[in-house]
This record gives structure tokens, sequence and C-alpha cells, in this order.
């Protein structure tokens, strides 16, 4: 319409048609128009222009099934409601920003804001969405601050107001919404780049809006990407809602969420749901940003990024991917919540451009499932609940370092990891960690690792294999930790044969193993404790192990209770000087070499003695049926209960002593060939030596009996002195019948000693010294002589049986005296005979013999 301006005024029913036309008049509209549609409608096929101002004295319904256009300098006026209704676009474009404030509700088609520069054409009032669509079109970036309502499902669209690409994004306030979908996608003038919208704080449910589960649709066209940023997600229900952001365009989008949720109920259910072509990537910038415990399942080509330190979440679902883009922990489960929750994640945990790490904490169950390999190669922790382990066949699901358990005693708690299928580490990298309270669950399937540390005390159960894949190296077990008979250690270095050190590191710690050692493909040993002798706890193998490795024990406690504890017999067990080899459980062993190299045991903390010797029985019978060797340095063997034997016949070697003790029993069948080595009894117990020895060093009793034959065999072939220090017994049990044993000089230091001859059963056991060197003051001998038996001792002491040092003779003085005379001796019979000696000093000269 040309001619002069005119101002038209259409009242509230009435209905002006603009048919296609361009109007340079003013209008002021009023209510809704005819039956509804609109107080100002275009009815034709091509778009209708208004440039003359628009005025709103009073609520407007603007509608119809054609385009308007309305495009001035002021945009609209009138602070009271417009709403768009039928299926037409209606475009308000200005050069300047509207001062209306009132409410504007989109009911159908589309409202389009258009502006070159940042400007607000509608005014700064509210936008109610309720079906229809909000399109921002503008050529730079735009802050507006009009809060949008979202009604009932409604659509925004990021738009440039000319052609070009699309570099920044467009700002509109808060949003409300409940159980509805806001869809947001780029424009067509966007020609290429990402074009951005930003929300701010979004309320799901509000004063006038009921609480429901909303979805954001975020669609990238083909030619531009679209990225959609939330303010502070917060929830005004008592109960858990479904946030679900997913996107069904033509290629990838992304949400990014950038403060920290306000007040989302426990155990809401974030879906990122698997697109139409292409996902959408919900990029996570601040802790908490979906609350503290919600359930977060993320789906097909849908991934969940992160760039901060730490993310908590509840849950986490589904078969899509999660990456960081920086040095991110991701952490499931919340330890100050009790609330269960367990997921399934079959999708894929990846770096990203960061570094991503996990962390399942709290209650509840997180499995990792699926086909794909996990990628991230920062640490796996397990401080609570049970993480599972379940990747299908050749697919990895812990790439990196794996920790189970507190890292401290003092914050133990109930920490499980799980396999449901085998090979689920990189065995070629991943150093796993058993602190306090974890146990690891192997649930009849096999894990490889490169190494194995432990601190405070860890299990390790159920049926199945733990290889460590390390090169040598240590495995520390720190605590009281115990690996259950149904499972397997398996010492696995690749391609090489190797020492791998069992470390037991405080004298309070412990590993019991009543499962299996075995070696795998490469050959190797083991060793209890390592050579700094830093681990001073102890190891307890009770199963049947098939390493072929030698073993070494440098420091603490190695217990074995079963036949095949130490592996195979290939290389042998060492037990270096101030460690302990103990055997308990009543077992034979195999007949593997044992060299113990010096030490009688070791001593704990203020110098309490742990242990009393290298080599110990524990309790029980049992056979040890390799054969022994003294390496470096005096040895102390000690049955501290129950009775040991040693069942070699060939050669104990060595230069050096070895001392026998205990309150238990023990046999020696080897033959004692140890040079020089002394022979020394300690302790209460009773052992007796089977074997011919030859060592020249001599015997020493200080406490118990040594026994030399069981009536059948033993004996010694040299002639060592035997020195008594306190009130032990030295005990001729002979060989065969009328054995007799010669020994060098008899010594006594201290004490009251007995030498005790047992009767054979057919002739005459017998025992002859070269000499009896001079009796310390205090000390004395009982010699034990029944019939059928000889005591022969050569030479001249200062001994009289009277006073001491004396001799007695079944108990009874040996010689008597009249008036300081030495007689013969008391208890003689036809074949005894004694030199009398003078008065003071007492002297016994020549030989004398009992029989």
């Amino acid at each position: 319409a040309g001619g002069a301006t005119t101002s038209i005024a259409v009242s509230a029913g009435a209905t002006v048609d603009l048919n296609g036309q361009t109007s340079d008049r003013t209008f002021s509209l009023n209510g809704t128009g005819v039956g509804g549609l609109g107080a100002l409608i275009n009815s034709s096929g091509t778009t209708a222009t208004v440039t003359g101002t628009v005025t709103l004295p009073a609520a407007t319904q603007i509608g119809g099934s054609g385009h308007i256009t309305i495009s001035n300098a002021t945009g609209l006026t009138g602070n009271v409601l417009l709403t768009k209704t039928g299926s037409s676009t209606l475009t308000v474009t200005s050069t300047a920003t509207s001062t209306r404030t009132g409410t504007t509700q989109i009911d159908d088609g589309t409202l389009r804001v258009q502006a070159a520069t940042a400007i607000a054409p509608v005014g700064t009032g509210s936008y109610a969405m309720n079906s229809g669509t909000l399109s921002l079109g503008f050529d730079v970036a735009n802050t507006m601050t009009n809060v949008v309502n979202v009604i009932s499902s409604s659509t925004i669209i990021a738009d440039r107001a000319s052609a070009g690409a699309g570099s920044f994004a467009l700002t509109l306030s808060t949003l409300t919404i409940g159980s509805s979908t806001l869809t947001v996608k780029p424009g067509d003038n966007v020609t290429s780049g990402t074009m951005g919208l930003t929300l701010g704080a979004v309320s799901i449910g509000g004063v006038s809006m009921t609480p429901g589960d909303p979805t954001f649709d975020v669609q990238s066209s083909a030619n531009a990407a679209m990225t959609l940023t939330l303010g502070a997600l917060s929830d005004q229900a008592i109960g858990p809602r479904t946030i679900t952001f997913q996107n069904s365009g033509a290629a990838a989008s992304t949400v990014t969420l950038g403060t920290l949720a306000s007040s989302l109920v426990d155990g809401t259910v974030i879906n990122i749901n698997n697109g139409t072509n292409a996902g959408v990537t919900v990029n996570m910038k601040v802790v908490g940003a979906l609350g503290a415990l919600s359930q977060v399942n993320v789906y097909g080509n849908s991934t969940l990024t992160t760039g901060i330190t730490n993310v908590v979440l509840g849950s986490l679902g589904g078969t899509g991917t999660v990456n960081a883009s920086g040095t991110f922990n991701l952490i499931v489960g919340n330890a100050a919540n009790a609330t269960l929750l367990s997921s399934t994640f079959s999708g894929v945990l990846e770096n990203g451009t960061g570094t991503l790490a996990l962390t399942k904490a709290g209650l509840g169950t997180l499995t990792l499932s699926g086909s794909a390999s996990n990628t991230y190669t920062g640490i796996t922790t397990v401080t609570g609940g049970t993480l599972i382990l379940g990747k299908t066949d050749g697919a990895v699901a812990v790439p990196g370092a794996l920790t189970i358990g507190a890292a401290a005693s003092a914050t133990a708690g109930k920490a499980t990891l799980q396999l449901n299928a085998s090979d689920q580490a990189a065995a070629a990298v991943t150093a796993l960690t058993l602190n306090a309270g974890s146990t690891l669950h192997l649930n009849g399937f096999n894990l490889t690792v490169l190494t194995l540390s432990v601190s405070y005390g860890t299990t390790i159960t159920g049926p199945g294999i733990l290889a460590i894949n390390q090169t040598g190296g240590t495995m520390t077990w720190g605590g009281v930790s115990t690996i259950s008979s149904d499972s397997t250690l398996q010492l696995t270095a690749t391609g090489v044969s190797a020492t791998r050190t069992m470390a037991v590191t405080s004298v309070t710690d412990q590993l019991t193993i009543h499962g299996s050692i075995t070696q795998g493909t490469n050959p190797g040993g083991i060793v209890s404790g390592n050579s700094a002798q830093t681990a001073m706890g102890t190891l307890i193998l009770t199963g049947s192990n098939s390493y072929t490795g030698g073993t070494t024990v440098s420091s603490g406690v190695l217990n074995i209770r079963s036949t095949n504890a130490l592996g195979t017999t290939t290389t042998g067990t060492s037990v270096t000087s101030g460690a302990t080899l103990q055997i308990q459980g009543g077992i034979t062993t195999l007949a593997e070499v044992l060299v113990l190299n010096g030490g009688s045991g070791f001593a704990g903390f203020n110098g309490i003695n742990i242990q009393t010797g290298a080599l110990v029985n524990v309790s029980g019978v049992n056979n040890y049926a390799g054969l022994l060797a003294i390496g470096i340095a005096a040895v102390t063997i000690s049955s501290d209960s129950g009775t040991l034997n040693l069942t070699h016949a060939g050669t104990i070697g060595g230069a050096f002593g070895l001392t026998l003790a205990g309150a238990g029993d023990g046999s020696i069948s080897s033959i004692i060939g140890i040079g020089v080595g002394v022979v020394t009894k300690n302790g209460t117990g009773t052992w007796t030596l089977k074997g011919v020895n030859t060592s020249t060093g001599g015997i020493v009793i200080n406490a118990g009996t040594l026994k030399l034959g069981d009536g059948t065999t033993g004996r010694w072939s040299s002639a060592p002195g035997l020195t008594f220090t306190g009130s032990g017994i030295f005990e001729f049990g002979g060989s065969t019948a009328a054995s007799t044993q010669a020994l060098g000089a008899l010594t006594l230091t201290s004490g009251g000693g007995t030498l005790q001859v047992d009767a054979p059963a057919s002739g005459t056991n017998a025992v002859t010294f070269t000499s009896l060197v001079a009796p310390a003051p205090g000390s004395g001998l009982n010699i034990v002589s029944p019939a059928s038996t000889s005591v022969t001792v050569t030479g001249t002491s200062n001994t009289n049986g009277i006073i001491d040092p004396r001799l007695t003779y079944n108990g009874v003085d040996f010689a008597a005296s009249t008036a300081g005379v030495i007689g013969a001796a008391a208890t003689t019979t036809a074949s005894s005979s004694m030199d009398a000696g003078n008065t003071t000093p007492y002297l016994i000269s020549g030989s004398f013999a009992q029989t």
C-alpha cells in the first residue's frame, strides 16, 4: 500500500490480513483476531512486510499461514504478551533494541529475531516456548537478557542474519523446562564453522511449571556444528529426574556444562543418547556440573568429555565414549553417600586431548565391558565398592596402572576388583597396587600385570591366575595378605628368565599363599625378602608350586606348608644370613638342595628375637628331604615344637659351625662334614645324629640332648672333643651292637652336664676320651653308664669326685677320700681302676674307667 503513511489500529476481535503486501503504515495491534487467527496475519504464499512501527497496547496474537516480516528502526513496542501462532514465520528485525519488556510466546510456527548487530528487536521480555521455534539471526555475538520458559517441546535456532561462517555464540538468560524437548540447531545462513547458543541457569520445573524429564536435542547441520552451553542445573522436585542430551542432526554436536549444579536430586539420570548420524559430546567444565550422585549413561556415538580435575558421578553406563580435555579423574560413586548405585559401561574410556584417570568410589558396582579396548593412560583406582572387568576377548579394560584399596591403614575400606573375563589389563604397563581392605577376585579368569605391590594387606581369591610380567624386580607385600587355595600366582617374564622378589616388608606383616606359584613359560625363581634386608615379614606357602627357578629367603620368614611349596628341585633354595625358612604342617618336602648362608634367624625391634634359626620347625613332624649345605657363616637349625627330620643321606658341606636348637626334637640322617666347624646343642629338645659324621671341630653341649646314633646308625669317624657348658646331655646310642665311639678331650666349663651311654642289644657300647681337661670351678659331669657300657677317660685332672669340680658315676661320687687322700672309685667294679692321688689338690692321674 502506497501513499501517505496511515496508522492502523486493530481492535480486539479484529484481524488485518496483509495478503502478501508491503506496508509502511503504523500498526496498533490488540487481541487474538477473528476466530483466534491473530490480529495480524498473512494468508498469501508471498511474504508480507511491515516497515512502520508496530505497537502492542494490549495482549496480541500474530499468526496466519503466510510469512510476515516486521522491519523498522524500533522493533516491537508495548509491554504486553505477544503470542505467535500459525505455521508461518514472523520475522522481527530492527536497528535498535526494543524497549518492550512483555513476554513473547511462540505457540506455533517460527519467531525469527534478526539484526546485523547485537540488539533485541522484540525487547527484553521472556520467551515462552509452547511448541514453536525461536530463530535468532545475528551477524555478531549477542548477549540478550531474555528468560526462556519451555512450556512444550520447542526449537531454538542459532543463525546469522546474512550468510557466512558461524564463529560466535548467541546468549539468552535462564531456562525453565519440564518434561519437554528443547531442540537447538544452527540456521541455514551459517555456511561453515561452529555456532553457539548459551543459556543461563537451567531450572527443571518452576513456580508455574511442573518438574519433569527434559530432553536437549542439539543438532548440527551438514554445513555447521552446533554447541549448546548451559548454566547450573537445578531440580525443583523432591525426587530424581531424567535429563537427556541427544543429537538428531547430520553431524556431531556439543553440550557444554560450565557451572556447578545447584540442586540436582541424588540419583538423577543423565542420558547422553546415540545420535542419528553422529553423536553429541557433553563437555563438563566444572566439578559437580551434573550433581554429586547422578546416574550417567553415554550411548553409541556420543561422548562425555571433561576438562576439570575431578568429576564425581553416581554411576556410569552405556556404550559411548568418555574422555578428557585436560588432566581429569573420573570418579564413579560417592563415598559420602550410602546410596547403592551399580552400572555397566560397555563403551570406551580414552584420553581425548587430555589425560583420563578412573576412580571407583563408594558403594555399588561398576562393570567395564564391551568389545572395544579402553585407551586412557591415567591410573585406575578402586577406593570402594566393586570394579568388574569384563571386556570381550582381545579387548583391554585397564590400559594403565591399577590401584585397589585405600592408601593408608587408617582409611581401610572395602574395595574389590573382580574379573569377568581374562586379560583385562595391559600386561606390558599395568602396575597393580593392592592397598588396605582390598580384594582381588579372579573369579575363574586370568589377569596379567607388569608389577605387583601390596600395602596394609589384601586378599586374592577365586580360581584363576594372577601373572606378574615383570623382568625381575620386587613385589612388596605390607600388612596381612592371603592368596586363596584356588588362586595361582604366576611369575611370568616376557621371553626371559628372571628372579622375582617377594618382599614382605615389616615384622608384623604376613603373606599366606594357599594357592600355587607357577612360572609360566619362562623359568625363574622367587626371593622372599630383598637383598637390603628391609623386608622382615612372613611369606607362607601352602600350595603346590611348579616354578623351576630357585628360591632365596634374603630376609624375614618364608614358611612352607606343602610338599611342593618351594617349586621343583631344579635349582634349590637359599637362606641368607638373618632370614628364616620355616616348615610346618606335617609335610615331606621334595629333595631340594637347601643352602643356609649363616645366621640364627633374625631379631625384631629393640633386640627381641623373632626367630631362633635359619631353618625352623614350627610344629608337627616334618621331613626335609633335600641336602643341606652351610654357606658362608655358622648356622642355627631349630625345632621349636614337634620334630624336624633332615632325611637326605648326603654330606652337609661347609666349614662353619652348626647349632641345633629348640624345645622340639630333630634328627639328621646326613653326614655332618663341616670341617673344623663346631656342632653345638642349644634348647631343651633332643637332636639325633644318624650319619657317619666327619667334622673335626668339636661338640659343645649347652642344653637339651644331643644323641649320637639311634641304635642302628650314627657315629663320628673322627674324634672331636666334647665340651659341656651347662646341664645338657650327650647321649651315645650307638650304631650297631657293641659299638665304640672315640672322642677327643672331655672339657667341663660350667654347670652339671650328663654323659649317657645306652646299652646295646649285645656286647658293649663304649665311649673313650683322649683326655680330661682340668674342669672349671663350679662344673661337673654325671656319667650314666649302665651294664654293657663303658666310659674311659685318660689323663690327669684336679677332680676328686668329692668337691667341685667333680665327676659322678650314675649320680654317685666317682672317688672316695680318707683323711684328704683320694682312694679307689666309690662304685667301682672289678674292671674299674684309678690311681690314688696325694692330698690337695687331690689329683687323679693316669686313666680311669667305669664298666
